[in-house]
């Protein structure tokens, strides 16, 4: 009789026991399955192409020194004559040269503590005048930049050539979904590492354009565009959110 009323008492502590197990395994269970719904994986990818430049804006600036405006200015007309006689004579068709308007920089007299004083006077004046040639034909531009020195070395002046690269409006969309991919990628190695699977994608969000010489490791935040160099490397990056399972 006594043994009967053991087992009675047992039994219901048993069944209770086994309840506070089965709920503990199911509470945690629906908590793991809660915390795993916004575990999601964070990676960068990205899409390289080198390009050759398909422009090339070259500016070449007459500078004059000349007592006065009068007498400089037949100087400055004379030196631009013959860079123009010089880019027409290599195949720079006239509609690709653009004439800058003539401008001025005037230097003061010296007072006695050697100071620039215009209440003394004028000096001298740098007559300046920049001639702009702008031609898909970057290999011609680039090397007449370079010849323009010997061919023309009774000349003062400066020069500036910058290579651009137009087409990139038409690649973006590519390289986006290029780096896209990329990034897809990454998030598999890495899940996979860590014995997980990747779920769909939560957030995009696509970087700057980073435009610089072939074996360049420069990164700006901002973006970057190199102009010096013809042979371009164009980097498209975008930042991805994937789910993980």
């Amino acid at each position: 009789m006594e043994n009967t009323k053991k087992n009675q008492l047992i039994i219901p502590s048993v069944i209770i026991g086994l309840a506070i197990v089965i709920t503990s395994i199911v509470l945690n269970y629906s908590a793991s399955l809660f915390a795993n719904k916004n575990d999601t994986i964070a990676v960068t990818g990205t899409a390289e192409r080198v390009v050759d430049s398909d422009t090339a804006k070259w500016q070449i600036t007459v500078n004059i020194q000349s007592k006065t405006i009068e007498a400089g200015t037949p100087q400055v007309n004379s030196a631009v004559q013959k860079i123009e006689q010089y880019l027409t004579s290599h195949n720079i068709n006239p509609s690709q040269v653009i004439l800058g308007t003539l401008s001025n920089i005037q230097h003061c007299v010296l007072s006695s503590q050697g100071y620039e004083n215009c209440s003394l006077g004028i000096s001298s004046y740098t007559l300046n005048q920049t001639i702009t040639v702008e031609s898909d034909d970057v290999k011609n531009i680039d090397l007449l930049s370079k010849d323009i020195t010997t061919n023309l070395s009774s000349i003062d002046y400066t020069q500036n050539v910058e290579y651009y690269y137009n087409n990139l409006k038409n690649i973006r969309a590519d390289m986006l979904s290029e780096a896209t991919k990329n990034a897809l990628d990454r998030a598999q190695n890495v899940a996979e590492a860590g014995g997980a699977k990747i779920g769909k994608i939560t957030s995009l969000s696509s970087g700057v354009f980073q435009v610089t010489a072939e074996n360049s490791v420069n990164y700006d935040d901002s973006g970057s565009y190199d102009t010096s160099i013809i042979k371009k490397k164009i980097t498209a990056t975008v930042k991805a959110n994937f789910s993980v399972r």
